[in-house]
């Protein structure tokens, strides 16, 4: 296994996101560069389709709450909060803290020190009022203890009295525990990547040939996080000859392994993989070298083959007008019976809800949008030749500019990513 030169994306940097392929570009990439693929000498930057914005749950970004003047009760904090926030919190903000967390929460004498509206306890009681914390894919408090630490932290000024997120109608998709037996594990990492103090929000890039010396099936994706103190999250791309890159699998603290029923995706010789990890070194740690990255479990090519395919309006051809609320909506004709295993939505900042329907009746709903919550869903699909599907995405713009469909950060899209069997490369038209 062979790895080529390495490129850093700058987190200041727009994300860009492209239909089918997966591919995205920097905000310096020429447009003219778009249409052609990437080679080893000209690479892209690019830019992970999910969980950017993990990096406000722990980041210093300013929020629009303001957090009352009081000082929480400390017997309080002893007998009540910290045995929740150590079942919640502490796998990322524990004494030594995690997955770029930038402080603990376990001593009552750090959470009050400092000037009152920016101590550690007045960004708890913010974060969980808003939502943003814990992040997304880590285990979430129920409501009420939720509104418990917000009460204690604001001192009763502050509460949660709605679920925070969205609402689905069907599970996020999961993996067995344990991987099936008799497969082969190959790993794609870092290799020692040093990670220095000021690395905050740093997402690199690692791409990888050779990775197979014979077609191979991936059946299970696991994260091979080595220094947690600073991993925020990762994913993983392929590029095949002559075809841009296709997302596979991706990680964040909490995230579990995915894991195909049986068969997977197909992996050959001439594959090459892209392996891009956002580190977020908050606690400003010196001497850090990480070896992160994704195990593969791998074997024969035989069984059920999966393909990741879109049929949704993508990236082009609609407008949400100004201070207006709006939807983008696709319906294609099925050419050949599938089955779906998983579909994950996709869209950017000002989307509200999402719908998959199969002749007119829904079978995926989506509402309470966020953009830091991207999950892949449980959907096992027949779908059938001449069946009718709909994928629909609802907007509310606020400002008093159109936004229309594109590939920067600002405009929006409207993605049904989704893994389909047999693997066709457009199953419906």
């Amino acid at each position: 296994m062979r790895r080529s030169g390495r490129h850093d994306t700058p987190a200041t940097q727009a994300r860009f996101d492209v239909p089918m392929s997966m591919s995205r570009f920097s905000k310096a990439a020429p447009l003219a560069r778009m249409a052609r693929p990437a080679s080893p000498s000209r690479r892209l930057s690019l830019v992970p389709l999910t969980l950017l914005a993990l990096a406000l749950a722990c980041g210093d970004g300013g929020p629009e709450m303001v957090a009352p003047a009081c000082v929480p009760d400390e017997a309080t904090y002893e007998a009540t909060l910290r045995p929740l926030l150590e079942q919640r919190c502490f796998s990322c903000h524990g004494e030594e803290p995690q997955f770029g967390a930038p402080f603990p929460l376990t001593r009552y004498p750090t959470l009050v020190e400092g000037p009152e509206g920016e101590r550690i306890v007045d960004r708890m009681a913010i974060r969980i009022a808003e939502g943003t914390m814990p992040p997304v894919g880590a285990p979430q408090p129920e409501l009420a203890e939720r509104d418990a630490i917000v009460r204690w932290a604001s001192c009763g000024a502050l509460g949660v009295e709605a679920p925070t997120g969205p609402s689905a109608s069907r599970p996020p998709f999961s993996a067995p525990a344990d991987p099936p037996a008799g497969l082969t594990t190959v790993d794609v990492t870092a290799e020692d990547y040093v990670v220095g103090p000021g690395d905050v929000d740093r997402y690199q890039d690692f791409f990888f040939t050779g990775v197979v010396a014979e077609e191979r099936f991936i059946r299970r994706f696991e994260a091979v996080v080595d220094d947690a103190r600073v991993v925020h999250h990762l994913t993983l791309e392929r590029a095949q000859p002559g075809r841009a890159m296709r997302y596979l699998y991706t990680w964040a603290p909490g995230t579990g392994a995915f894991e195909f029923p049986e068969g997977g995706i197909r992996l050959g010789p001439e594959d090459e993989l892209r392996l891009e990890i956002h580190y977020n070194n908050g606690a400003a740690l010196p001497d850090v070298a990480d070896s992160s990255g994704v195990r593969r479990f791998v074997g024969d090519p035989v069984g059920t083959e999966y393909l990741m395919s879109d049929p949704g309006p993508g990236a082009f051809g609609f407008v949400v007008p100004a201070r207006s609320e709006s939807s983008a909506e696709t319906t294609c004709t099925v050419r050949e019976d599938v089955t779906v295993l998983a579909s994950m939505p996709h869209m950017h900042e000002i989307g509200t809800s999402f719908e998959v329907l199969v002749d007119g009746a829904e079978v995926l709903r989506l509402d309470g949008w966020s953009f830091e919550n991207q999950l892949f869903y449980d959907l096992p699909l027949a779908l059938e030749a001449g069946q009718r599907l709909t994928v629909r995405c609802d907007y509310r713009n606020a400002s008093a500019d159109p936004v229309r469909a594109g590939l920067r950060t600002q405009d929006e899209m409207c993605f049904a990513f989704t893994y389909i069997t047999p693997a066709l490369e457009n199953f419906c038209e």
